[in-house]
């Protein structure tokens, strides 16, 4: 259908079918025992929603990356990223998380940066899921259109006041699941979160980030990327995720 595209805003485009989570993350053949379904199979959340050049950008600016190493079909085998993680150098952590430099093993953190941005972004939408249901749109404030332009490469600056926090899980709730963007603000920031089988995103939003979620942002100069454990997050999240099914 032709309609004007959502990221671009260019009118009389031929409009394609897009996913909220992206469709490598539903199981086809493979049974993951924490992905929320209700006993029965998981609907794809689409929309008629973007046009085929923003759908391209996604995939070729962050998606295809970042799938290389969450799609469904890998959640069952040994996590690639963590088996190029533990061999490098920690820059910093403790017994629950551990903090290394992306760039060192050979990770495009950018594009990591931009999926998860992406994500956030699609969470404005009002996404249909069964009959009249429709999830509740993730508001961005002030940051919605700086981040739109960013992702429509209208401008190339990456948002300002924005972190991005990205965290390698190696439990097995997180592994088998994901919950949709999940928006958690406190008081002082904006607070996005999404889970993607074993990769958890946080994007934090705002003029008083806590330094530290600046220094540990994927986008910063040390392209952050973290390992632990995520199941009490997973575990927090899942009921609503469950909530939205069919």
């Amino acid at each position: 259908m032709l309609g004007t595209c959502k990221l671009c805003r260019k009118e009389n485009r031929e409009l394609q079918e897009s996913h909220y989570m992206p469709a490598a993350l539903y199981p086809k053949t493979v049974k993951l025992e924490y992905l929320p379904s209700n006993g029965q199979p998981l609907k794809e959340i689409t929309d008629v929603l973007l046009c085929f050049d923003c759908e391209q950008c996604f995939n070729r600016r962050g998606e295809s990356e970042v799938l290389r190493y969450i799609a469904a079909k890998i959640a069952k085998k040994p996590i690639p990223l963590v088996a190029k993680l533990e061999p490098s150098i920690v820059q910093e952590g403790d017994k629950t998380l551990k903090s290394y430099d992306g760039s060192e093993i050979g990770l495009n953190m950018d594009m990591f940066a931009y999926f998860a941005l992406s994500m956030a972004w699609r969470g404005t939408h009002s996404w249909p899921i069964c009959g009249s249901k429709h999830t509740t749109p993730i508001r961005l404030g002030f940051y919605e259109e700086p981040i739109r332009r960013f992702l429509a490469e209208e401008t190339m600056d990456f948002p300002s006041e924005t972190s991005v926090i990205v965290i390698v899980c190696t439990d097995k709730e997180s592994r088998e699941a994901w919950f949709l963007p999940t928006q958690c603000d406190d008081v002082w920031f904006h607070d996005i979160r999404v889970l993607a089988l074993g990769l958890f995103f946080r994007v934090v939003l705002g003029r008083s980030i806590p330094d530290v979620l600046k220094t540990d942002s994927c986008h910063a100069d040390g392209k952050r990327i973290h390992l632990g454990d995520a199941s009490e997050k997973t575990r927090q999240a899942l009921a609503y995720t469950e909530s939205l099914s069919c």
